[in-house]
């Protein structure tokens, strides 16, 4: 991840790389980390009073509601594999 502090009242911008997929489903290989996905996805919707723009992997960019909807779809996903 990257990210770009606001200067001067601009709203700071978070580049998430492939942590965040916006516009098709997120791609979880089999040696994926389901649970680590979702704390980050957690960290990330816990950053957007600072990163309100996140740019994704994929996609269009979004804000913090974006990721923590992606993680509460994460742990679902988990809980279910367990």
């Amino acid at each position: 991840m990257v990210s770009i502090p606001g200067e001067l009242g601009a709203p700071g911008v978070l580049f998430a790389g492939d942590v965040l997929e916006e516009g098709a489903p997120a791609a979880v290989d089999p040696e994926s980390s389901v649970p680590g996905w979702a704390t980050v996805l957690d960290r990330l919707a816990k950053m957007g009073g600072k990163y309100p723009i996140m740019v994704p992997g994929h996609g269009n960019p979004v804000g913090a509601e974006f990721a923590a909807t992606m993680a509460v779809h994460f742990w679902a996903r988990w809980q279910r594999n367990s």
